[in-house]
């Protein structure tokens, strides 16, 4: 392929939101399996090693629901409070870096906006106990994401508790992307191994 070529691939990925030709092979292994279950299942549960770009396999993921599904609705939930904006700031760096300038969502402190009416709303959940998810339970979803949930105290809480009925109205999926927790007895090993 030329330049041109590449260019126009690139452009119609990001027009359709199907953007699996921008995952590394890694992210495009666990795209797939994901893609298999995401019908049957409401939960998907990653559990991997460090470095693999699971985050930005998320944020990609959730950019191609706000693309291809008119106003629709996602939770990205980071695993902090304090600076949730730069951490989302930097995912959006990497993930729309492609995307042809016309085409950008708008990136504000809380939410990244599309121009279909879609939009990724952020939140930070932190390590520690909290309640600041709290403020998601009377929304619905078409996706939640929680990134790195083995280090979020109260996961099942969160899970359970008060994110799973958020994806009901919407007929969503919830995608628990992470790194083996530290402490042996963490809710996220329970929902690994749910998941197999």
């Amino acid at each position: 392929m030329d330049s041109a070529d590449i260019r126009a691939a690139h452009a119609a990925a990001w027009e359709t939101g199907s953007l699996y030709i921008f995952l590394n092979p890694s992210q495009k292994k666990i795209y797939d399996v994901y893609a298999a279950k995401k019908a049957t299942n409401i939960k998907f549960v990653t559990n991997c090693s460090r470095k693999i770009g699971k985050s930005v396999l998320g944020m990609f993921i959730a950019t191609e629901v706000c693309i291809q599904k008119k106003e629709a609705l996602v939770a990205f939930v980071a695993p902090t409070v304090d600076n949730v904006q730069k951490y989302v700031k930097q995912l959006y760096q990497v993930v729309f870096s492609s995307c042809p300038e016309g085409s950008k969502p708008v990136l504000t402190r809380t939410e990244i906006l599309f121009p279909n009416g879609s939009r990724i709303m952020f939140s930070g959940i932190g390590r520690g106990v909290g309640s600041s998810y709290d403020n998601l339970r009377s929304f619905a979803f078409d996706l939640v994401i929680l990134d790195e949930a083995g280090f979020s105290a109260n996961l099942d809480e969160i899970v359970d508790g008060a994110l799973l009925s958020t994806l009901l109205p919407r007929n969503g999926n919830m995608l628990l992307l992470s790194t083996p927790p530290i402490t042996p007895d963490h809710a996220f090993k329970e929902y690994c191994e749910q998941a197999k």
